[in-house]
């Protein structure tokens, strides 16, 4: 994937400044302002060519032409800019997948624009901004396309109140077909999946553990456990001070059977690579990842955790695995597709 991250980077640093009116004199003064230039308008929208290094270097803007009560009828609604494409052969800004492309272009937006206040994680990513200047910012993933999007904030609560009202109507439709009490257990309980791994190799585990991890939504946990205790963990953790992550348990040596258990020597290798010690009795071995994350650093997580399983809590092989997994208040069932199971 090609990836201007220079040019996003600069895009939303000019529109985090910009003076937004909202109306539809923005798009000329926003285009003179980036080095752009105004195409051809149709009722209801326009298209921008931009100075972007990307395969289609042309913004759509989308103007309300009567449509939302609550904007005028010349009012802006939102600026879609494409950062980063499907391109016909490598070059400059080339990324081996839009993961990293859009990893590379996020860590910049946030050093810009701070933490941001949602995320999506998983195969189709997102992250917004919503605390800004009579601004929202949302960095997406729009088919082969990664693409900046500029919102007028009243069409963004627009947005945000179409999506509740939408959820409430399916809530209504639900409660049409059981009673309370089953709905609401439906609702609270997570859809738990548990497999046990097929023969492989420790290699293919890697792998598919690793793809499995690149698509995992942030309320998502997966488990590999075997005997006596031994277990590696993945989950999503937010903070405000370190946004969101991807974290790692061991299971500590006080839950492990004694023939289970890592030496003191396993443990001190285990901390120098980077790994924090429990710090209370109930506490486990934990590493993390910043996210937005690339390709590397799922494959890197995957494989630390397979070398643990295998050298330190000392799981002969793949198949001796149980995978449990689900997603936090959802009863969605979590994607294994990547993993070899062999039960379920």
């Amino acid at each position: 994937m090609q990836a201007d991250v220079a040019g996003a980077l600069r895009t939303a640093r000019l529109a985090a400044k910009f003076d937004w009116s909202w109306t539809d004199r923005d798009l000329d003064r926003f285009c003179s302002a980036a080095g752009w230039t105004p195409q051809k308008s149709d009722t209801g929208s326009a298209f921008l060519q931009t100075s972007l290094d990307v395969v289609k270097a042309r913004a759509y803007a989308r103007l309300n032409d009567g449509w939302l009560s609550s904007i005028s009828k010349s009012g802006l609604l939102l600026i879609s800019v494409p950062v980063a494409g499907l391109p016909t052969g490598s070059g400059a800004g080339w990324f081996e997948s839009s993961g990293d492309a859009f990893a590379a272009i996020a860590t910049q937006l946030m050093g810009l624009l701070g933490n941001p206040d949602r995320h999506t994680a998983g195969s189709v990513p997102a992250l917004t901004w919503l605390g800004l200047r009579n601004l929202v910012v949302s960095l997406e993933v729009d088919s082969e396309e990664i693409v900046l999007r500029f919102r007028n904030p009243v069409y963004q609560e627009w947005l945000d109140d179409a999506e509740e009202a939408e959820a409430d109507t399916d809530d209504e439709d639900y409660e049409d077909d059981v009673d309370d009490d089953e709905q609401q257990d439906e609702e609270d309980t997570p859809r738990v999946r548990t497999a046990q791994l097929a023969p492989t190799s420790w290699g293919h585990l890697s792998e598919g553990l690793a793809a499995a991890l690149s698509r995992m939504p942030i309320h998502q946990v997966i488990t590999f456990k075997a005997s006596g205790g031994r277990f590696v963990q993945f989950e999503y953790v937010q903070s405000a001070k370190r946004g969101v992550e991807l974290r790692c348990h061991v299971a500590p040596n006080v839950e492990i059977d004694d023939r289970f258990r890592m030496s003191a020597d396993d443990e001190s290798r285990l901390e120098a690579s980077g790994w924090a010690r429990p710090r209370k009795a109930d506490d486990n071995w934990q590493r993390s990842v910043s996210w937005p994350a690339t390709a590397a650093d799922y494959e890197r997580a995957a494989e630390a955790a397979v070398s643990i399983l295998r050298d330190l809590l000392h799981v002969a092989e793949p198949l001796e695995l149980q995978v449990e997994a689900w997603i936090d208040w959802s009863s969605k069932a979590p994607d294994l597709s990547s993993l070899d199971l062999l039960t379920e």
